[in-house]
């Protein structure tokens, strides 16, 4: 599953198969350093890196920041679909699924998470 993980280059694959992996050694039906110790140098670094890349490229995470704290009192609530044309056009918002965009808002302060929240969710009613 690892391998397999790898060869997708993508950072949120891997870490779902790193919680699927942590799953099954802690059940006891596989040992994490047997797992570890089958996998070659290269793919203990290229996963290593992976699992250390951020959710969101910096230049869209910042993009949505500057949606939640500098434009939103400009446009909200009167221009919302303003709001969501800077979010979806600027491709920050359409470039990751919704998963990823929610675990990477874990990372961000309160005002970004529930702004870009509430954009997510309007979203799905237009």
């Amino acid at each position: 599953m690892i391998r397999s993980a790898l060869s997708e280059n993508d950072p949120v694959v891997v870490r779902q198969i790193q919680a699927i992996v942590r799953e099954v050694c802690a059940s006891g039906a596989a040992d994490r350093a047997i797992v570890w110790g089958k996998l070659t140098a290269d793919e203990k670094s290229g996963f290593m890196a992976m699992l250390n890349a951020p959710l969101i490229a910096p230049e869209d995470a910042q993009k949505l920041r500057d949606i939640a704290s500098i434009w939103w009192d400009k446009f909200y609530p009167d221009l919302l679909e303003s709001l969501m044309a800077q979010m979806f056009g600027w491709q920050a918002g359409s470039n990751y699924d919704r998963a990823t965009i929610e675990q990477w808002l874990q990372t961000e302060d309160e005002l970004v998470r529930s702004r870009i929240t509430e954009l997510l969710n309007y979203s799905e009613v237009i």
